[in-house]
């Protein structure tokens, strides 16, 4: 089953039960996000989709292990596609239940029992149009008797990185190893600085950028509109990924650094989250047609 949001010129579809992964989002007939190129049903592939939510943690877990208030927590990998670390957290793996649905909104939940990850946990997302601005909105609850540690994100695909522009600014990066692992945080390098707007084409990068600017900018050079996305305060590191192969790129807006409960001690911020029993984080995200 899929759901549709039909509102304002937004024409969007997600599919709640493969880890309510936006299967297309378009605004005036124009791909916003990469419509899914994947097969469907028990087939369904997340990696092929326009975009999904990162909870309850950002990017790789380095081996899947770390120690967290005592406890020692080890991994088994979220993807086999993506070895050799669990990364992007349980969301974008795991069924979504929709509520309160209308024409240009949508609420979903996504429940997670204690097992392997070591704490039970609530998760809600709200999507909603309104005139030319989607809002994405996605929060989690600790449902547990113990801290968790917890971090928020959104992974979406845009189209045509051929022909994109992109304007973001930052404080410094993350340089990392070739599995994608941070090992040292550097000033931006001239090649990956889009502070000014620049083409996305030919960048190579995989990199989460630190002390993030809230507003970016996409333009497409054969596009009659453009995209602005602003983050909300606790979105304060962007991932960028250029390099899928398959003409499709990545900017997510994310709380939190890389393989951040492995980096408890670093003298530079990490956005890692205490969550105490019953507290609630939470991101939002919105693109405005520009």
């Amino acid at each position: 089953m899929t759901i549709t949001l039909q509102s304002n010129g937004w024409d969007l579809e997600l599919s709640p039960e493969n880890g309510a992964a936006l299967t297309y989002c378009r605004f005036e007939g124009q791909d916003i996000l990469r419509p899914y190129s994947g097969n469907t049903g028990d087939d369904f592939e997340v990696l092929s989709s326009g975009g999904f939510c990162l909870v309850p943690f950002s990017n790789r877990i380095e081996d899947g292990t770390f120690t967290y208030d005592g406890r020692t927590v080890s991994l088994g990998l979220t993807h086999d596609k993506i070895p050799p670390h669990p990364i992007h957290g349980f969301g974008w793996i795991s069924a979504w239940t929709a509520t309160d649905k209308t024409n240009s909104s949508v609420t979903l939940t996504h429940d997670h029992p204690a097992g392997e990850w070591p704490w039970a946990y609530r998760a809600h997302q709200h999507i909603s149009a309104d005139g030319p601005v989607l809002t994405h909105d996605l929060s989690v609850t600790n449902i547990s008797d113990s801290v968790m540690p917890a971090g928020l994100g959104f992974h979406p695909y845009f189209p045509d990185a051929a022909n994109a522009k992109l304007k973001f600014s930052a404080g410094g990066l993350w340089q990392n190893r070739a599995d994608g692992i941070p090992v040292r945080h550097v000033r931006v390098p001239s090649n990956w600085d889009f502070s000014d707007g620049s083409d996305v084409a030919g960048t190579n990068v995989d990199n989460v950028y630190t002390n993030a600017d809230p507003v970016a900018e996409i333009r497409w050079k054969n596009a009659p509109i453009a995209l602005k996305i602003e983050s909300c305060s606790k979105l304060a590191f962007a991932v960028i990924y250029t390099g899928g192969g398959d003409g499709s790129f990545c900017f997510e807006p994310v709380t939190q650094i890389t393989d951040a409960v492995n980096r408890q001690n670093e003298a530079e911020p990490t956005g890692l989250i205490d969550l105490a029993p019953g507290e609630t984080a939470r991101a939002r995200m919105t693109y405005t047609i520009i």
